[in-house]
């Protein structure tokens, strides 16, 4: 009988020993997968900071780079012609327009403008009203913020050029006051760009504006003569 009883409790030792291991088991098993979760989201949030600091010096790089080519610009069609370049490099700008705005003549002009399916640059549109904008280059000069449009492109009328499918454009701003704006679109694709274009363009936007304002002042056009021919011709 005693050795009945023996064996019982070794059996039951046995068992909650077993059990015992299995709990700590599980134990180090949750330990262990919480830290691995946790370690997990610590390289993530590293992986997304290094990507942000990355993009902030990559913007950063690229508003320098701006300044510097439009400032060593012999013309400012010439530093409108750097400015597409340098943002070839970080966005798809193959159908990209600067429009102006002369508040006084009440004109918007394209001095630049590149295009897959139009011939832009050059193009007026005279006796502007923006206090009642028609199309979305005159909305955006009315406003002054950024317009981000996809899809629905037929509800926007009188529109420079073809229709497209997806079109982003920024004021240009000096002071405050709206001198113009900065266009890109694509015509197949609706959700060809996306907010982060939006956030990149409103930044190259205001050293576009400034490296715009610092030629005109070098170049003294502000001269009315010389910014018609030369800006508005």
């Amino acid at each position: 009988v005693n050795i009945d009883v023996e064996s019982g409790l070794s059996a039951v030792r046995v068992k909650v020993w077993f059990f015992r291991i299995g709990i700590g088991g599980l134990i180090i098993f949750g330990i262990f997968m919480l830290w691995n979760r946790r370690m997990r989201l610590e390289i993530a949030k590293r992986i997304k900071t290094e990507k942000e600091l990355l993009e902030s010096q990559g913007v950063t790089n690229i508003l320098f780079r701006i300044s510097s080519a439009v400032t060593e610009a012999t013309d400012i069609y010439q530093g409108f012609c750097a400015i597409h370049d340098i943002l070839k490099e970080q966005m798809d700008v193959q159908n990209f327009y600067i429009a102006l705005w002369n508040e006084e003549n009440r004109k918007i002009h394209l001095p630049y403008a590149r295009d897959e399916k139009d011939d832009l640059e050059g193009d007026w549109k005279n006796n502007v009203d923006l206090s009642a904008p028609v199309g979305l280059t005159q909305s955006v000069l009315a406003k002054g913020k950024p317009f981000f449009v996809q899809k629905g492109m037929e509800d926007h009328n009188e529109m420079y050029g073809t229709k497209s499918m997806v079109w982003l454009g920024v004021p240009l701003k000096i002071s405050d006051k709206i001198i113009g704006a900065m266009v890109v679109q694509d015509y197949d694709d609706p959700f060809h760009y996306s907010e982060k274009d939006v956030e990149l363009m409103t930044a190259v936007s205001d050293q576009v504006s400034m490296a715009i304002d610092r030629k005109i002042k070098s170049d003294e056009l502000f001269d009315s003569e010389r910014i018609s021919n030369t800006l508005f011709r």
